[in-house]
């Protein structure tokens, strides 16, 4: 059995990794663009902080893939998938037969047309290293973060940290502010405010919070994948490539895992994206077993979770405004905490909590058993 992975992050390595423990002879390729070896990008924002050194970043040893027998080639692309012969094309020149293809390429960090020495992103260590460098050489001066996204957070938090002063600018009214209602969202703006960054909401450019003339600029506006050669190839794809619950595309032996794919979400009863990183690790592991024979359906309440400079924010489930049919309150602003809850046919599929972590836990296990919001005793 031959197996290729394509896409050499957390999704793909996992799902090799996995795969080689069902099948000690089978034949497994892993193609990643990336020149390092397995990294973890959770752990990015510390290392930036200076509080995880480089070395500790790293989830496996150079030597791992040849222990695993996992023929690897990084700083490798895949250019185009030939789903009737069945064999992937490569940006070396090589064609790579398979019997059975993983996707899992995950995204890139979106770029905006402003270029300039002093705007970094923050997706991959190399978006890392340039941030580190950016700050080193220019301490002590003016910081700004763009966007509303969670990436913008974690840049802000970064910032922050260094004691930079900062200006916060998103277009919308506040962060997040496709998930986020008014109290939710003025919460995190607040809470901006009070550790000092300077917050402009309705910031339709760079330019116009003066990029031009900040020392460090970071833009953390979402994250997207590259879907064009994917479609070349006949596979269906919307915003993602998309799958069935086994992770299996319109493909024959085609699947895909992490952050490029679009699922379908048994927990809330619709396709979704979850771009987060224990998402990327099951899903990487339930591609294997499909891949391998057997068969297992992914099911998780995916969530994202960070800690914008002591703030926490989390969405869980389905967070789309435009698919629920009620959003209940609990908390407000004025109390410092605000949840809301995304009730679809009468039923919790999502929610976001805007500094009352405490109430993950029990709104977690409502939308993986499917329970009504009059069941929660959230106060």
């Amino acid at each position: 059995m031959r197996h290729v992975v394509i896409g050499g992050g957390i999704a793909g390595t996992t799902a090799a990794e996995e795969l080689r423990k069902l099948d000690a002879d089978a034949e497994i390729t892993l193609v990643g663009e990336d020149h390092e070896i397995i990294y973890s990008r959770v752990l990015l924002p510390h290392y930036a902080k200076g509080l995880v050194p480089r070395e500790k970043l790293f989830l496996k040893k150079e030597t791992w893939y040849a222990e695993k027998n996992i023929e690897w080639m990084p700083g490798t692309r895949c250019d185009a998938i030939d789903v009737t012969n069945r064999h992937v094309a490569l940006s070396n020149g090589r064609e790579l037969p398979y019997d059975k293809l993983l996707l899992a390429t995950g995204g890139e960090a979106r770029t905006l047309p402003y270029e300039g020495e002093n705007v970094c992103y923050f997706h991959s260590l190399g978006d890392t290293e340039h941030l580190i460098s950016l700050m080193r050489s220019r301490a002590g001066g003016r910081g700004i973060v763009y966007g509303g996204s969670f990436i913008a957070c974690e840049l802000l938090d970064v910032f922050l940290y260094h004691h930079m002063p900062t200006v916060a600018a998103f277009r919308g009214p506040w962060m997040f502010h496709r998930i986020l209602d008014a109290d939710s969202g003025e919460l995190v703006s607040d809470h901006l405010r009070a550790v000092g960054a300077d917050v402009r909401p309705g910031s339709e450019t760079l330019e116009s919070v003066g990029a031009t003339d900040a020392d460090v600029v970071g833009v953390g506006v979402g994250v997207e994948p590259d879907l064009a050669w994917i479609r070349d190839a006949g596979i269906a794809v919307n915003k993602g490539v998309v799958t069935s619950a086994r992770l299996e595309t319109s493909a024959g032996d085609v699947y895909a895992a992490g952050d490029v794919t679009e699922f379908e979400d048994l927990v809330v009863g619709r396709t979704l994206m979850a771009g987060n990183w224990p998402s990327a690790v099951m899903q990487g592991r339930v591609a294997a077993r499909n891949m391998a024979g057997k068969p297992e359906e992914f099911r998780n309440v995916s969530a994202y979770a960070t800690n914008l400079a002591g703030l926490d924010i989390i969405g869980v489930g389905d967070t789309d405004r435009a698919f629920a049919d009620e959003i209940r309150i609990v908390g407000s602003r004025a109390a410092g905490g605000v949840t809301q809850l995304f009730v679809r046919a009468g039923k919790v599929v999502g929610a976001t909590m805007v500094g009352r972590t405490g109430d993950r836990t029990q709104v977690t296990n409502a939308i993986r058993d499917g329970l009504a919001p009059e069941t929660l005793s959230l106060r």
